[in-house]
Formats: C-alpha cells, sequence, structure tokens
C-alpha cells in the first residue's frame, strides 16, 4: 500500500560540523586580565593615598576584568 505524502520522511539536512577547539592562549589570556584587574582593584585600596588618579585605576580594573570574560566567552 502507498504511503501518503505526510507520512514520507522529511528531509533532514547533515549535521553541522563542530567549531575547532580555541587555541591555548584564550584561556590563558582571560584569565591573566581577570587576575590583573583584581590586582589592580586591591592595589587601588591598599596604597589609597599614593597612587595618583584616583578612582580611574578602579575603572581600568573593572575594565580589565570585563576584557577577560568577553574572552572567555569565545574559549570552545
Amino acid at each position: 500500500m502507498a504511503k501518503s505524502k505526510s507520512k514520507r520522511d522529511q528531509y533532514k539536512p547533515p549535521p553541522q560540523a563542530k567549531p575547532p577547539p580555541s587555541p591555548t592562549w584564550v584561556p590563558i589570556a582571560g584569565t591573566g586580565l581577570i587576575g590583573s584587574g583584581i590586582v589592580v582593584i586591591l592595589l587601588t585600596y591598599l596604597l589609597r593615598g599614593s597612587i595618583p588618579g584616583g578612582n580611574l585605576w578602579i575603572i581600568g580594573g573593572f575594565i580589565f576584568m570585563a576584557a577577560g570574560l568577553v574572552i572567555l566567552s569565545r574559549w570552545r
């Protein structure tokens, strides 16, 4: 007995290829930037009066940490 058109198999595209793994520098750079951001923020608080620039160092530390998170989000 013939199959109706609705019972026939649907076209299934071939599975997508896996993306290649990330280079070794990606996790190293990401964790390094996050660690350096933490160090900058801690040194800013510990050496409060002796560093010129005030709160700009804290903002810079957060920018380092954000850049590290952006790099780590690309890690496969």
